[in-house]
């Protein structure tokens, strides 16, 4: 992405792996990656399918989280999206700097550390 595009966007983007689905009344949820994410919108990772419709629902469900998305670009291998309303609950989380599943959820990931006595 060119230094003009990435100064265009209002907010920054964050590099998340995150396991989404979309979903299209009458279709069966179309599974994903959100490569990055921020308050205003996504960019999903995918093979992009020709019926794919300009408005649809993405929901991250280990997050907890879906929004009301429109399609803003689409190309072969993925496709970025603009929230149909404005996320400001990320905000703070985007700020930290936290991708990973824990940072969009209400609860913490569990610990796999066990405490010896």
């Amino acid at each position: 992405m060119s230094t003009s595009r990435r100064e265009r966007r209002q907010f920054s983007r964050k590099v998340t792996c995150l396991h989404a689905s979309i979903r299209v009344p009458g279709r069966p949820p179309l599974v994903c990656l959100v490569r990055d994410l921020s308050v205003q919108g996504a960019y999903l990772e995918l093979p992009v399918p020709n019926w794919l419709p300009e408005t649809f629902q993405l929901r991250i469900d280990v997050a907890r989280f879906a929004a009301d998305c429109e399609l803003r670009h689409a190309r072969a291998n993925g496709c970025g999206v603009l929230f149909a309303d404005e996320l400001p609950l990320f905000d703070a989380r985007l700020d930290a700097h936290q991708t990973g599943a824990e940072a969009w959820s209400d609860h913490p990931a569990p610990s796999l550390r066990r405490d010896r006595h």
